[in-house]
């Protein structure tokens, strides 16, 4: 039997690569991704996207008929417009984060 895979987070970085390496492998016979933004590139065809808030209450719908549920999705507790002054710890703007990062 081929394994049906329901993927929430399907757009982000961990979701899109997890699901084009699961549509790669035979034992797979279809993803269903979901995820708030749609995918930036083609789909394998083993892939149905849906554009859906995993809070929606479709969701259990929508996971009904699958073998694997693999949870890639977070949920950001601001909004997106909110000014970087809020979302920013004040630390932050005292670290030098490239030469930071290249050292480690």
């Amino acid at each position: 039997m081929k394994t049906r895979i329901f993927l929430t987070g399907a757009s982000g970085y961990l979701g899109s690569l997890l699901m084009e390496r699961l549509a790669e492998l035979p034992e797979v016979e279809s993803i269903t991704g979901i995820a708030l933004s749609n995918p930036r590139g083609p789909l394998p065809p083993k892939v149905k996207f849906r554009q859906m808030d995993m809070r929606s209450p479709d969701l259990t719908g929508m996971m009904a008929g699958h073998d694997v549920v693999v949870h890639t999705a977070c949920i950001v507790l601001w909004p997106a417009r909110m000014s970087t002054s809020i979302t920013t710890p004040p630390w932050a703007s005292t670290i030098s984060w490239p030469t930071t990062v290249s050292r480690m």
